[in-house]
Protein backbone atom coordinates (compact mmCIF):
# COMPACT_ATOMS: atom_id res chain seq x y z
CA UNK A 1 0.00 0.00 0.00
CA UNK A 2 3.04 2.27 0.03
CA UNK A 3 2.86 3.02 -3.70
CA UNK A 4 -0.86 3.93 -3.73
CA UNK A 5 -0.29 6.05 -0.62
CA UNK A 6 2.58 7.94 -2.26
CA UNK A 7 0.57 8.50 -5.44
CA UNK A 8 -2.41 9.73 -3.42
CA UNK A 9 -0.36 12.05 -1.22
CA UNK A 10 1.64 13.39 -4.16
CA UNK A 11 -1.53 14.11 -6.10
CA UNK A 12 -3.13 15.76 -3.07
CA UNK A 13 -0.07 17.95 -2.64
CA UNK A 14 -0.20 18.97 -6.29
CA UNK A 15 -3.92 19.66 -5.97
CA UNK A 16 -3.31 21.79 -2.87
CA UNK A 17 -0.67 23.85 -4.69
CA UNK A 18 -2.38 24.23 -8.07
CA UNK A 19 -6.06 23.30 -7.76
CA UNK A 20 -5.55 20.86 -10.65
CA UNK A 21 -8.60 18.78 -11.53
CA UNK A 22 -6.53 15.85 -12.86
CA UNK A 23 -4.53 15.80 -9.62
CA UNK A 24 -7.78 15.56 -7.62
CA UNK A 25 -9.09 12.85 -9.94
CA UNK A 26 -5.87 10.84 -9.61
CA UNK A 27 -5.80 11.19 -5.84
CA UNK A 28 -9.47 10.28 -5.46
CA UNK A 29 -9.32 7.30 -7.81
CA UNK A 30 -6.24 5.78 -6.22
CA UNK A 31 -7.50 6.41 -2.67
CA UNK A 32 -10.89 4.85 -3.34
CA UNK A 33 -9.55 1.82 -5.21
CA UNK A 34 -6.67 1.05 -2.85
CA UNK A 35 -7.99 2.08 0.56
CA UNK A 36 -11.76 1.89 0.32
CA UNK A 37 -12.22 -1.09 -2.01
CA UNK A 38 -9.14 -3.25 -1.42
CA UNK A 39 -8.26 -2.47 2.18
CA UNK A 40 -11.66 -1.52 3.59
CA UNK A 41 -14.10 -3.77 1.78
CA UNK A 42 -12.09 -6.78 0.65
CA UNK A 43 -9.61 -7.08 3.47
CA UNK A 44 -11.39 -5.44 6.41
CA UNK A 45 -14.99 -6.36 5.69
CA UNK A 46 -14.62 -9.76 4.06
CA UNK A 47 -11.37 -11.21 5.35
CA UNK A 48 -11.95 -10.09 8.93
CA UNK A 49 -15.45 -8.84 9.81
CA UNK A 50 -17.37 -11.43 7.78
CA UNK A 51 -15.15 -14.26 9.00
CA UNK A 52 -15.46 -13.12 12.63
CA UNK A 53 -19.23 -12.72 12.48
CA UNK A 54 -19.59 -16.08 10.76
CA UNK A 55 -17.52 -17.68 13.51
CA UNK A 56 -19.38 -15.90 16.36
CA UNK A 57 -22.84 -16.92 15.11
CA UNK A 58 -21.70 -20.49 14.58
CA UNK A 59 -22.00 -20.46 10.80
CA UNK A 60 -20.49 -23.25 8.73
CA UNK A 61 -16.88 -22.67 7.61
CA UNK A 62 -17.89 -23.56 4.05
CA UNK A 63 -19.51 -20.12 3.76
CA UNK A 64 -16.12 -18.54 4.31
CA UNK A 65 -13.90 -21.00 2.46
CA UNK A 66 -15.92 -20.51 -0.70
CA UNK A 67 -14.16 -17.22 -1.51
CA UNK A 68 -10.97 -17.61 0.51
CA UNK A 69 -9.93 -21.27 0.79
CA UNK A 70 -6.36 -20.59 1.99
CA UNK A 71 -7.26 -18.32 4.94
CA UNK A 72 -7.10 -19.59 8.51
CA UNK A 73 -10.49 -20.37 10.01
CA UNK A 74 -11.60 -20.20 12.77
CA UNK A 75 -10.03 -16.87 13.84
CA UNK A 76 -7.13 -17.49 16.23
CA UNK A 77 -5.60 -14.08 17.00
CA UNK A 78 -7.85 -11.41 18.53
CA UNK A 79 -5.41 -8.52 17.90
CA UNK A 80 -5.05 -9.52 14.24
CA UNK A 81 -8.81 -9.71 13.80
CA UNK A 82 -9.54 -6.38 15.54
CA UNK A 83 -6.92 -4.48 13.58
CA UNK A 84 -8.21 -6.08 10.40
CA UNK A 85 -11.78 -4.98 11.12
CA UNK A 86 -10.48 -1.47 11.83
CA UNK A 87 -9.43 -1.28 8.19
CA UNK A 88 -13.14 -0.89 7.42
CA UNK A 89 -13.14 2.22 9.62
CA UNK A 90 -10.12 3.59 7.81
CA UNK A 91 -11.81 2.92 4.47
CA UNK A 92 -14.95 4.70 5.67
CA UNK A 93 -13.05 7.83 6.67
CA UNK A 94 -11.05 7.91 3.45
CA UNK A 95 -14.29 7.59 1.47
CA UNK A 96 -15.92 10.35 3.55
CA UNK A 97 -13.01 12.79 3.24
CA UNK A 98 -12.61 12.07 -0.48
CA UNK A 99 -16.30 12.74 -0.99
CA UNK A 100 -16.06 16.01 0.94
CA UNK A 101 -13.00 17.11 -1.02
CA UNK A 102 -14.75 16.48 -4.35
CA UNK A 103 -17.94 18.16 -3.12
CA UNK A 104 -15.98 21.24 -2.03
CA UNK A 105 -14.18 21.31 -5.38
CA UNK A 106 -17.54 21.52 -7.12
CA UNK A 107 -18.50 24.62 -5.15
CA UNK A 108 -17.69 27.75 -7.13
CA UNK A 109 -16.06 29.68 -4.27
CA UNK A 110 -13.68 26.89 -3.21
CA UNK A 111 -9.98 27.67 -3.18
CA UNK A 112 -7.26 25.03 -2.64
CA UNK A 113 -5.31 25.21 0.57
CA UNK A 114 -4.91 23.78 4.04
CA UNK A 115 -7.84 25.78 5.45
CA UNK A 116 -10.17 24.00 3.02
CA UNK A 117 -8.59 20.63 3.87
CA UNK A 118 -9.06 21.33 7.57
CA UNK A 119 -12.77 22.00 6.95
CA UNK A 120 -13.09 18.46 5.55
CA UNK A 121 -12.32 16.95 8.94
CA UNK A 122 -14.23 19.28 11.26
Amino acid sequence: MAIPSLITLGSLYRYKRTGSGPALATSSTVAVLAWVVLSGLVHGAYSHAYKDILFLVGGPPELYYLLNPDEHYPPDDIFFEITGVLEMVTGYFIALFTYRLIRDRQQSDWKPGWRACRRLIF
